[in-house]
Order: structure tokens, then sequence, then C-alpha cells
């Protein structure tokens, strides 16, 4: 931006202010000069940007039905996008709060949907997926994740030439598989984290098939979760005899994750629905096979020549495929075609450049705007 110009005014809106993929769409727009403030269900972040909690609420909310709880969220939502001077809305996740901003923002609005928000909208309540449609066909712009996300929102209403479709990418510089860790074949590593939604403990409980085979096989979870989500894990894992094939690293920082995908001979992940996940761009652009659950946005990067597609996660399917994954991996031929693909559509610096410039142009668009 120009600096004889005023910094665009971004409010960011979203329920996850600390989740990684947030903190990245809202780090880059501060490194980018704009005038950005978070508008979330907490007062801070972790990262210097100005915050205000709308969700604020008093003692006597308990007693308040919880449909009209939803109403007074609303009111709040709607009262605290009002009481800011905004260029442009960025919406971060569809969830309830993000179809309130949706609907009432008095500016601009450019929702980002991120998977399951718009995917899985059979477990909404009814109220969230009459609204959902109301929100999609108001926004100024539509940033979907994954080309069955911009089927869907176009779908619910969207202009086809108001969306884009990109995640927001990789460090290609980080996530490459150019670097001085020696593959080890019998490696299998989950990098989703320890969340119930990513199926873990089906994961160990195919590994005990593909341990009967593989005598070395090991299985590496990077990630953490919240409380009791590893203690779930690691009763799968004595149940089925595992004690010591399965290594636990935490959280780590993405040098560290592209180490041990760089180690790996396989990447799993099996969660019911999903974008075209970062998670599994890491692990293409690592030279990772990759094994994953047949979800179409999984398709926009892999097909069976390069990965492999499970829609049987019992553990006599999955141990299957994950043992097929080792041998395929041990083949090689893959790598360098998933790379390229990569490199391609995941790059980070582009497609970060892309967010900020629809929300560039969609606070120009301001005075096209019709708020409700």
């Amino acid at each position: 931006m120009s600096s004889t110009r005023r910094p665009v005014r971004i409010a960011v809106v979203g329920i996850q202010p600390n989740n990684v993929h947030f903190k990245m769409y809202v780090s880059y727009l501060l490194a980018q000069g704009f005038d950005v403030t978070v508008i979330s269900n907490v007062s801070s972040m972790d990262i210097p940007v100005t915050v205000k909690n709308f969700a604020r609420h008093s003692r006597l909310i308990r007693y308040v039905p919880r449909l009209f709880r939803e109403v007074v969220r609303a009111w709040r939502m709607r009262r605290e996008l009002r009481s800011g001077d905004y260029d442009v809305v960025s919406v971060q996740q569809m969830t309830p709060d993000g179809v309130y901003a949706t609907l009432f923002s008095p500016v601009p609005v450019v929702p980002t949907c991120w998977g399951s928000d718009i995917l899985r909208l059979d477990i909404r309540p009814a109220y969230i997926r009459y609204l959902m449609s109301r929100a999609i066909s108001r926004a100024t712009l539509v940033h979907a994740t994954c080309e069955q996300i911009a089927e869907q929102v176009i779908s619910m209403g969207a202009r086809p030439e108001d969306v884009e479709t990109f995640n927001y990418g990789i460090d290609l510089s980080v996530f490459t598989s150019d670097g001085p860790e020696r593959r080890e074949p019998q490696r299998v590593v989950c990098t989703r984290g320890l969340r119930p939604f990513y199926r873990l403990t089906e994961i160990v409980e195919a590994m005990r098939v593909v341990c009967d085979r593989h005598s070395d096989a090991e299985l590496v979870l990077v990630g953490d979760g919240l409380p009791g989500d590893r203690e779930l894990i690691e009763a799968a894992i004595s149940r089925e005899g595992l004690t010591g094939r399965v290594e636990f690293t935490g959280r780590l920082e993405p040098a560290a994750v592209a180490t041990e995908l760089r180690r790996a001979a396989v990447w799993v992940s099996v969660p019911p629905s999903d974008s075209f996940a970062l998670s599994l761009q890491e692990a293409m652009a690592c030279g990772a096979f990759p094994v994953t659950t047949d979800l179409r946005a999984m398709r926009e990067g892999i097909d069976e020549s390069r990965g492999i597609l499970v829609s049987d996660i019992s553990p006599g399917a999955l141990g299957e495929a994950l043992s097929e994954g080792l041998s395929r991996a041990a083949e090689g031929g893959f790598a360098a075609r998933n790379h390229a693909v990569i490199a391609r559509v995941g790059d980070r610096t582009v497609n970060l450049s892309r967010y900020a410039g629809m929300l560039t142009r969609a606070a120009e668009m301001g005075g096209q705007h019709d708020p409700q």
C-alpha cells in the first residue's frame, strides 16, 4: 500500500483467534500495514493486535433460554461491528458468529470458509442452516479454501464471479523434501493434532494391523489437543498392545514439523470432512506418501497415482491402506509430482497476497455495498 494513503481498516471476526490459521491471516495483514482490529470472544491474542470482546456475558445470561442467548449474541456482534470505523470485515470461519457478522456488517464483508463450517451444515441447528445461505448471498466476496466449498457457496447464492478459491498455502522455503533427515521406511506420521475429529484412535487401531506385517513400523502423532484427548489415544494404544510403537511429539514449530515429514515414509489423516488441508500440502511438499480420507477436497491435491484415498477406516481396511502406503513410499516416483502441485497452488506468499487483495477490492466496493 502507498504510504500516502490511509491504511485500509479491517475488522477480522472469529471465535478462534489463537488458532494457527486465524493468526496467520491476522499477522499477514498487520505485516502489510493494514489497520487491523480483531472482534472475538476473548480479550487478547498471542500477537500484538487490538482485540474487542463482543461476547462478554453477564451473570444473568445463564437464566436466558438458549435461542434467546443467540439473539443476544447476534445483537452484540451487530453492535460491535457498528461501533467501529471499518472499511471491510473479514470473517474467519462461518460459525454462527461468522454468520451473524456477515448478516449485520455495515460495510463490505468477505467470509473465509474453512471447511466443516460449510461442508457439514447437516450437523448445524436448523436456524443456522436457514441463515447461512442468506449470509453467503449477502457477502461482498467469498473466499473458499477448496473447490468443493466454492461450489457449495455458489449453490447457496454467491455469484460465481465473487468467489475466489485457494487455501492460504504453506511456506515452501520450510516445507521441502531437501533436508539432512534420512527417511525411515516404516515410519507413519500424522500432523493433524490430537482432537477426536481427526480419528486418531482409528489410526491407532489400524496400526495394529500394520505392526503385525511390518516389525519396525511406528506411528508419530504431531500436535496437541484439549484435556482428555491424549488420554483417549493412549487408552487405544494400550488396548492394541502398541506401547512403545507410538510417539507423541506435542506441538511443534513449522521447521520441526517439516523434519518429521521428511523422516516419515507415510503421512496419514482420516477426518470425516476437510478442505484441501494445509497439512496435506505440507506432506506433499516434504515427500511423505499421503494416505487420507477419500474426500472431494483431498482429490484436489492427490489422486490414486500419488496417494491412497480411503473410504473405509475400519482397522483392517485402513491398516491395509497404510501397509500399501509404506510399500509405495519405498517405490518412489510420486514425490516430485506432489511437490509440483503444491508449488503451483500452495505458495503462501502468493495466496496470502490474494487474500489481502480480496479485502482491498471489497473495501473499494464500499459505495456499492447495501447494508441491511
